[in-house]
């Protein structure tokens, strides 16, 4: 369902109830100041791993673009 150069699978769907993602599409910018000041001394360097400065560059269109598809995903599993 979803891929990225970093992985093939970032993304499953079995049957129309499980679906699997490697992303945090839960993600606010309230939620990820949280994240960055509690445990920012935890990120570490790496190819595929985002620095601080590099996270806090998402702005608040991004956010609402997967807050967005997170309800849609909801919706289609609940049902509703």
């Amino acid at each position: 369902m979803a891929s990225s150069e970093a992985c093939e699978n970032q993304a499953f769907q079995i049957g129309k109830k499980v679906i699997g993602l490697q992303f945090h599409l839960e993600s606010t910018p309230e939620s990820v100041e949280a994240l960055l000041n509690n445990c920012g001394d935890e990120l570490t360097h790496g190819r595929y791993i985002q620095n601080e400065s590099e996270i806090r560059k998402a702005d608040n269109e991004a956010y609402t673009k997967v807050n967005n598809i997170m309800d849609d995903l909801l919706t289609y599993l609940t049902g509703n």
